[in-house]
């Protein structure tokens, strides 16, 4: 084959990928459809895409953790233990019971968090430190990968905290002693009034007088 018809080849694909890329150009011009601002459909415990692990973290800081006195005598431990069949593939938690993907569970709360013995943890959970309490718990279960990134946990959590509260109080019973319920949360007082404040007068304001100690009501006029 001589070089003349080796051009026409070279030349004969050039003109190809220049009219594929017209008509991709083109038809994006003319068929634009702009981004949507969020997602049209959430598909629960996924993370919209675009958001940083930053972003997740800071959104999980913001959510309080329930007042455990109050929840966990009235949580659901048998529904505790559906959400806990979840978890089966890579957990264990009866005592004694062996390390599977992911460490045996007994006695999980209030442990010192990357303790279970024969188990190799990430770096990021050996570098976390810290105690599994109950607050901890709660946020680690809803996105395991936002709250300790690097960790080695690829369950995408638990986005009701419902769920989580009856998984907690389930876990709770993987112990010869339930780990003990944090106190009730105190309740924020009414702020007391001002000292030397007077009640509002019935039927009418007090019109202040002049020396700044409230006054009759104003007589009306005839």
């Amino acid at each position: 084959m001589d070089s003349f018809e080796w051009n026409k080849i070279a030349g004969a694909v050039l003109g190809t990928a220049l009219f594929v890329m017209v008509v991709k150009i083109g038809t994006e011009a003319v068929f634009y459809v702009p981004p949507l601002e969020k997602q049209a459909y959430v598909v629960e415990g996924v993370e919209e895409a675009g958001a940083g692990a930053g972003a997740g973290a800071a959104a999980q800081k913001e959510e309080e953790a329930p007042d455990w006195a109050a929840v966990i005598p009235t949580a659901d431990v048998a529904a505790g233990t559906d959400v806990a069949k979840r978890c089966a593939q890579c957990h264990t938690w009866d005592k004694g019971g062996e390390n599977k993907i992911g460490p045996n569970q007994w006695g999980i709360v209030n442990r010192p968090r990357g303790s279970q013995a024969g188990f190799s943890y990430s770096a990021a959970m050996k570098n976390k430190g810290g105690m599994w309490t109950y607050d901890e718990l709660f946020h680690y279960l809803r996105s395991p990968a936002r709250w300790i990134p690097g960790n080695k946990m690829a369950f995408v959590g638990l986005p009701k905290a419902q769920d989580r509260i009856n998984l907690i109080a389930y876990m709770r019973t993987w112990a010869d002693s339930p780990a003990p319920i944090p106190p009730p949360v105190p309740k924020a007082e009414t702020p007391a009034a001002a000292p030397g404040a007077a009640p509002a007068a019935a039927g009418g304001d007090a019109k202040p007088a002049a020396d700044g100690k409230a006054g009759a009501p104003e007589a009306p006029k005839k």
